[in-house]
């Protein structure tokens, strides 16, 4: 029997009325509020990107200036975490490592620079590779510099890894 509220005497639950006797109306401003807060905390995370942990966990994050706060702002970054939070100043003495960093970076750079402008001589196939070779060595300037710069730093690369 209906009470005039469109109940059916059931207090408001009833077949007609989803969310547990809420009605279609209620149910989407309910609704629509969620959204509208979930919308205002992404702007203020776009406002406020160093406020969310996606970027404390990609950049560095100021600690105090104690030796366990820089350590836990290196092992809490992404990119950071990958070295060491500390290195005794022993191990990175020039006459303990020989700048073996630079100069096997140095060593690369070549390889690349010179490997690049031998592409452009070499074809790898069995039929033209050795008359490419010979071409390269007899016919383009500085060639047979080029072919031995890239030997020797292909050999000293492995030297020096």
């Amino acid at each position: 029997m209906a009470d005039g509220n469109g109940t059916n005497g059931t207090n408001g639950a009833g077949p007609g009325k989803p969310n547990g006797g809420k009605s279609v109306v209620t149910a989407l401003v309910e609704g629509s509020k969620v959204v509208r807060d979930r919308a205002i905390e992404e702007v203020k995370a776009l406002k406020q990107p160093e406020k969310t942990d996606v970027w404390k966990s990609v950049l560095r994050v100021k600690h105090d200036e104690t030796p366990r706060s820089r350590a836990l702002g290196v092992l809490s970054n992404v990119f950071l975490h990958l070295h060491p939070a500390k290195v005794n100043r022993d191990a990175v003495a020039y006459n303990y490592t020989w700048g073996m960093g630079g100069m096997t970076f140095y060593v690369y750079i070549t390889l690349v620079f010179t490997g690049t402008l031998l592409m452009f001589y070499y074809h790898p196939s069995k039929v033209v590779a050795f008359r490419d070779i010979l071409y390269l060595e007899h016919d383009v300037p500085f060639g047979k510099l080029l072919r031995n710069m890239h030997r020797w730093g292909a050999h000293l690369m492995v030297i020096m890894v």
